[in-house]
């Protein structure tokens, strides 16, 4: 049960859980609230085809994630690309001076999009599928912005149990939300 919620947080909150290469990159940093909405905005369909071509063989055919809706699909490559300077920005901030540069450059979103992608291989396993397509299908009918913040609110709730494991912080808020 554990490795089950541990592997949905992972899939919607990516950067909760240790990776020893992001931790790497991160080293203690913190990024705004908005600036990591836009960082998962930005691997969100990258991370919905993965855990798809993980789980779909596992899962019955009318399963959430065995039938990603295409319009949906649509909009989260939508707000994507309209994510993505903020994004730059926030790999930016994370990965120090020298990664800057980089996450500014052409090769920003597939760095993500691997890194991300390589955490979502990593951390669903096949007996978490069900779960995360469950899971997955109820938020679907949330805006990308409103999932971006579910998610969001999703590792800094993680990032609060486990700062030792954390890849990075957001940044505290005095919005009392």
């Amino acid at each position: 049960m554990k490795r089950s919620i541990s592997a949905a947080i992972a899939l919607l909150g990516m950067v909760s859980f240790p990776n020893p290469g992001m931790a790497q990159i991160a080293a203690g940093a913190c990024i705004p609230e908005d600036q990591a909405q836009a960082l998962v905005t930005v691997v969100l369909p990258d991370m919905l085809t993965t855990a798809q071509r993980i789980c779909m063989p596992g899962l019955p055919r009318n399963a959430y994630l065995s039938n990603l809706n295409a319009g949906y699909m649509n909009r989260l490559r939508a707000a994507q690309n309209a994510a993505l300077p903020k994004a730059r920005t926030a790999l930016g901030a994370l990965a120090g001076p020298q990664g800057a540069v980089l996450a500014q450059s052409g090769f920003a979103l597939p760095m993500i999009q691997t890194l991300m992608s390589g955490l979502v291989t990593k951390e669903l396993q096949p007996e978490d599928c069900p779960a995360a397509s469950k899971i997955l299908r109820n938020l679907e009918p949330l805006p990308p912005a409103n999932l971006a913040s579910v998610i969001v609110t999703a590792i800094e709730v993680g990032a609060r149990k486990h700062k030792d494991e954390a890849a990075f912080q957001i940044c505290p808020t005095n919005t009392g939300e």
